[in-house]
């Protein structure tokens, strides 16, 4: 978040507008179980169902609206950091000392404004904005089944804390991955473009296959950081669908019993 609020700031109205418009669906997202759980009650004592459809169908139709919304409004604004990052980033560039032009490759300083700046949109959409909703729906849920089932949530409890722990301890060295990703990917992006500049004299004395070997040596580098932030990532999605499904299994269990 201190990284990230210097770009944010100036648009910090329309992610106030995109957080609330998540609190919003992930709370109507709770509201879904308890129609849920009426709706069989009434089936089971032979009620009317027509009002608690329609409710449950209203209900579906205003939380995908919402959602509309604030995914407008959230790739809206990622898309303006990301403009900001870049005008600010492309400025730096053009006034770094000329012993930084000499020491780096011209096309891993392009690298950073194509590339590694999009990384800013994934962090805004993915990192700042959507948990809002996330934590709500997992304190309803707590809240909810604390009220049921004391037992249950104390079970969640400790599986939410477990997962917790074991990601943040994963997250770690994916962040650390990910970025000797974009380092490789910088160095290729940069070896390539100084190729390219120069493919009339390595063309002339025959160095193809030499330079393409060379540059074949950066992809497979590249693709093997990649493959091992591939790895971090991967343990961690198991531990957020397990949280998440047995917090929605046991309340939803619960509420429609």
């Amino acid at each position: 978040m201190r990284a990230l609020w210097p770009y944010v700031r100036e648009h910090r109205r329309l992610l106030g507008a995109a957080a609330v418009f998540s609190i919003a669906a992930a709370a109507l997202s709770l509201v879904q179980p308890v129609l849920v759980g009426r709706i069989i009650t009434a089936v089971g004592d032979g009620a009317p169902l027509t009002g608690l459809v329609w409710a449950l169908v209203g209900l579906l139709a205003a939380g995908a609206v919402l959602a509309t919304i604030q995914y407008y409004l959230l790739q809206r604004t990622a898309e303006s950091v990301v403009l900001t990052a870049r005008t600010e980033l492309i400025g730096h560039l053009l006034r770094l000392p000329m012993s930084e032009y000499r020491s780096r490759h011209v096309g891993d300083l392009v690298s950073r404004v194509a590339s590694d700046t999009t990384l800013l949109r994934a962090a805004l959409t993915d990192g700042v904005v959507e948990p809002l909703g996330g934590i709500l729906v997992l304190v309803g849920a707590l809240t909810a089944m604390m009220l049921l089932d004391p037992v249950l949530a104390g079970v969640t409890v400790l599986v939410v804390a477990i997962v917790v722990t074991a990601s943040l301890h994963i997250t770690r060295r994916l962040r650390a991955l990910t970025f000797e990703t974009q380092s490789r990917l910088g160095d290729l992006t940069g070896d390539l473009n100084q190729t390219l500049s120069a493919i009339s004299v390595i063309r002339a004395n025959g160095a193809t296959d030499r330079v393409q070997a060379r540059l074949g040596d950066r992809v497979r580098s590249a693709f093997d950081a990649g493959i091992r932030a591939a790895r971090s990532g991967a343990a961690i999605q198991p531990l957020r669908q397990n949280r998440a499904l047995g917090a929605d299994r046991g309340l939803g269990r619960r509420l429609t019993t």
